[in-house]
């Protein structure tokens, strides 16, 4: 979630911060990566991608 609201905000340290925590805390670097790249299309499911939706916003 960090690391998404620190892409929106266009803080690339803060996003590679979040985004090292993420991969180490989900052990999934291509999920947090597909995540980053296109929420739509990224393989979590559907209540997470809500709320990642409107932390976004």
């Amino acid at each position: 979630m960090a690391a998404l609201i620190a892409q929106t905000n266009g803080c690339d340290w803060c996003v590679r911060a979040h985004t090292a925590v993420a991969e180490g805390a989900y052990r999934d670097a291509p999920k947090v990566a597909a995540v980053l790249c296109d929420l739509e299309t990224a393989p979590i499911e559907e209540p997470l991608r809500a709320t990642l939706h409107m932390l976004r916003s």
